[in-house]
């Protein structure tokens, strides 16, 4: 019987239950079978839990890189603003020039019907000395 319960100790494994009263060989952890069933649930739950851990790495990962991506699209963004401004700059600086070639434009016109009302004045100023000179030399 010694031989058999030698044999039989040798082939157990954890979680196998013994009798009342078996005497351990090894230095073993006893539990009663509440607290092996409380370390069970406590382990199978523990297990759900590092599953749903490994998944939300994966999300935070997802989400590590969404947030670089969007950082990238805000560079992108700012650096399109600018060039925009910049171009709006050089706009500004077009319609100003056009402006004032415009208003000189408008001087310039001014200036030459100016010219053309006092050279025809003076034409005929001009003209009606010359015909009063030849009359009072006649």
């Amino acid at each position: 019987m010694l031989i058999l319960m030698t044999l039989l100790s040798s082939l157990s494994s954890a979680g196998d239950l013994k009798e009342k009263g078996f005497v351990l060989k090894e230095d073993s952890y006893v539990f009663s079978i509440e607290e092996a069933e409380r370390l069970k649930n406590r382990i199978i739950e523990l297990e759900s839990i590092e599953i749903e851990l490994n998944s939300l790495k994966k999300i935070n990962v997802i989400n590590e890189k969404t947030i670089d991506l969007y950082k990238i699209n805000e560079n992108l963004f700012s650096k399109q603003i600018d060039n925009y401004k910049y171009i709006s700059d050089i706009n500004d600086e077009i319609i100003k020039k056009y402006n004032d070639q415009n208003k000189y434009n408008d001087l310039k016109t001014a200036g030459y019907f100016s010219l053309g009302i006092i050279t025809t004045i003076g034409s005929f100023l001009i003209a009606d000395h010359i015909s009063d000179s030849f009359i009072s030399n006649n």
